[in-house]
């Protein structure tokens, strides 16, 4: 196993709090020309009228984030080419407990912590930020009577397999990674023999867990990592439950670009281990050094992971790592190409 010379440095890279609080929350979507997306929806405050109508459509938008992937929707926000564009007067003549009942019974079965914001607007005028969580009761079931889903920048109706594939979540697990970085000080890497194998000037120690957000225990799952070859990567240790292990090189294609990548591939079994339990994350990498190079010209990189077990569909996520003087930021998690190739500038 590879050595490092030189102590932690106890800092934390932090990941941004995806969740729209305040009104400056909303300016920073104007200011930032955030896109709607598969996460995230905009609508006028007109959206919160109270014809049947009117109720009908935020059930079908509400239960569309529920039955994919949750998300955000932006009642109050004005938009145009699907970027948000200004903010409107808000609405007056609803209230947060009038949001709540319109989508608690007009959607069946009920979503389970959903989240609520109002933010003034100007004197008893408000605009609403809704937050839907990926639902593991699903499908749900919108006023109309039919299921939806969101595909691209609206919301969709449901075919019958994807009605059922839906159903099985809660007999599935539903796993993730979540990640820990450690910025380390700079240092060299040495062999057995004591040669330098590696030198690190802006090392920092990575740590991986798998979470999973069911109740389903997983007792097996593969995992794909997939880190930009710009990143140096010595693996220095792995967790006793990982019983295969390989690393190679590949290249994705990302539109009409490619990047050159590292592959590290994992796979857990039941018998070398436990079963991966809801709120028992479970570690699959207790050390990998990566070192990223030349932060003062603020480039980004390409991180991004796959992850399937039994019973579970693949959950594909990409992320960027924007490195700058000021510090290192891992972006939020994006499942769409589209997505990573903006979030990388590409």
């Amino acid at each position: 196993m590879a050595l490092l010379v030189g102590s932690y440095t106890q800092s934390i890279i932090l990941i941004m709090d995806t969740k729209l609080k305040t009104l400056d929350d909303l300016q920073d979507l104007i200011k930032n020309e955030s896109q709607e997306s598969l996460y995230l929806d905009f609508k006028a405050s007109g959206s919160l009228g109270k014809s049947d109508g009117k109720k009908a459509e935020i059930s079908k938008d509400v239960s569309s984030f529920a039955n994919s992937d949750g998300g955000t929707i932006v009642y109050g926000m004005v938009e145009a080419d699907h970027k948000a564009s200004q903010i409107d007067s808000g609405a007056s003549d609803v209230d947060k407990e009038w949001l709540e009942n319109v989508i608690t019974s007009n959607i069946s079965p009920r979503i389970d912590d959903i989240i609520i914001h109002p933010i003034e607007i100007t004197t008893g005028s408000y605009a609403y930020i809704v937050h839907i969580p990926k639902s593991n009761r699903a499908p749900h079931q919108a006023g109309d009577k039919r299921f939806y889903k969101r595909f691209n920048f609206k919301s969709v109706p449901m075919e019958q397999y994807e009605i059922m594939d839906v159903m099985n979540r809660e007999t599935a697990p539903d796993l993730s990674l979540d990640f820990v970085w450690q910025k380390m000080d700079d240092g060299h890497i040495y062999d057995l023999m004591g040669n330098v194998k590696k030198v690190f000037l802006n090392p920092f120690e990575l740590t991986v867990k798998v979470v999973n957000k069911t109740e389903t225990p997983a007792d097996y799952f593969a995992v794909r990592l997939y880190i930009d070859k710009k990143i140096g990567i010595e693996l220095s240790d792995f967790a006793n439950n990982i019983y295969s292990y390989e690393e190679r090189d590949d290249i994705i294609i990302l539109g009409h670009h490619s990047v050159d990548v590292t592959v590290l591939q994992f796979r857990w079994s039941v018998h070398s281990h436990g079963s991966v339990w809801k709120g028992e994350d479970a570690e699959i990498a207790t050390s990998i050094t990566i070192n990223i190079p030349k932060p003062e010209l603020g480039d980004s990189y390409l991180f991004a992971y796959e992850i399937t077990a039994p019973h579970m569909p693949k959950n594909k996520v990409y992320r960027a790592v924007h490195a700058g003087l000021a510090g290192h930021r891992l972006s939020d998690e994006i499942s769409s190409e589209d997505g990573i190739i903006r979030e990388l500038s590409l």
